[in-house]
């Protein structure tokens, strides 16, 4: 194999390649023989992920790997079967289990970050970590400790498709029609109803975001989204760190249609509606309603 100092720019290693680079330059250290040792099971468990991409391959070059891989390959970790580390000589790894345990993925995601750096420092890469870092923010939320651990304890009991279920049972719901619902002030405030949780489930979708955060969503927020290409930092409430969210053009376009139909002055994106369902009478809610 070609030395990693004698790859040029133009030339960039395949991935595989790239990888043994990163094992035979990388300055381990004195004791970095568990380092190395982790390294390389999140360096075997990306290539696995490769070997399942639809368009990459090992003999890929490296640099069609794209700002977006640390995220596309947790996702993998999520959905796909664990095979465990292994011993380091292994071409086959140990029996399978159920899946990546949230403590495996944050390991590869280490070992990750490292070789796209380490790819990065010998322009291998066409992004920068800067760049990098921007896409995993867009698409993740930070969890404290004790979020992972519950949501490590009921993760068997929910369904892996979940999401994409709720997301597909609320686009489905339909609007109410006179003929169906001749009263229009019940009709007015099923289809508000409808047309909020359409709303809710495709933020919630998007987001992943807790209740509690959606719920405090303002006006002012979408706004902010739409300047800014559908990027939003919030606050979250409970744990006070910041979610970095991406509210894409069918979040937004589910927000206006509801907002459009409620025709009030209420700072809230999402609120309780009254019997009829009809916007307030005289002066503009409070931002305590």
């Amino acid at each position: 194999m070609t030395k990693p100092t004698e790859y040029a720019r133009d030339h960039p290693p395949t991935i595989g390649d790239a990888v043994q680079a990163f094992f035979e330059d990388f300055d381990f250290g004195d004791d970095g023989k568990r380092t190395r040792l982790s390294y390389r099971s999140g360096a075997r468990t990306f290539l696995r992920f490769i070997d399942e991409h639809p368009t990459l391959r090992r003999s890929s070059p490296v640099q069609q790997l794209s700002s977006s891989v640390r995220a596309d390959f947790n996702a993998w970790m999520q959905t796909t079967t664990h095979h465990g580390p292994g011993r380091e000589s292994d071409e086959v790894d140990q029996k399978p289990g159920t899946g990546y345990s949230p403590s495996s993925r944050r390991l590869y995601l280490q070992a990750l970050n490292r070789l796209l750096r380490f790819w990065w420092y010998r322009e291998w890469l066409t992004f920068s970590p800067e760049e990098e870092q921007r896409a995993r923010q867009a698409l993740q939320i930070q969890t404290s400790k004790e979020d992972r651990q519950r949501v490590q304890t009921r993760s068997d009991q929910v369904p892996t498709d979940f999401g994409d279920r709720m997301l597909a049972a609320a686009k489905d719901l339909p609007l109410p029609s006179p003929e169906e619902l001749p009263d229009p002030g019940e009709r007015r405030k099923l289809r508000l109803e409808t047309l909020r949780t359409r709303a809710l489930v495709l933020v919630l979708r998007a987001t992943a975001l807790r209740a509690g955060d959606v719920s405090t969503l303002k006006r002012t927020d979408v706004l902010l989204a739409k300047q800014s290409a559908g990027h939003l930092r919030l606050d979250m409430a409970k744990t006070g760190l910041t979610a970095h969210i991406v509210l894409g053009d069918a979040v937004l376009d589910a927000i206006d249609l509801y907002l459009k139909e409620r025709n009030d002055a209420s700072p809230w994106v999402f609120i309780q509606h009254g019997r009829t369902g009809a916007p307030p009478q005289g002066k503009a809610l409070s931002s305590e309603a």
